[in-house]
């Protein structure tokens, strides 16, 4: 592989690393129902575990995930 066109790629990803970072922090989350998601889902887990629930998930779209607690 031509070392220009290996440069090219690690551009590339670069930006598409950059634009992913900025999506991260502009998501809707509800702060009082996120506890973490969609990037902690142990937050979420030990959340839920304080609540006497046996774990927690993160359920819904991508953009507007919550942390759901399941009993067993």
């Amino acid at each position: 592989m031509k070392p220009s066109c290996f440069l090219v790629i690690v551009l590339i990803t670069g930006l598409l690393t950059a634009r992913a970072a900025v999506l991260d922090k502009n998501r809707d989350r509800d702060p009082e129902t996120a506890h973490g998601c969609p990037n902690n889902v142990l937050e979420c887990s030990l959340h839920c575990e304080t609540e006497g629930f046996a774990y927690g998930t993160c359920t819904g779209p991508i953009f507007q995930q919550e942390c759901r607690c399941f009993a067993s």
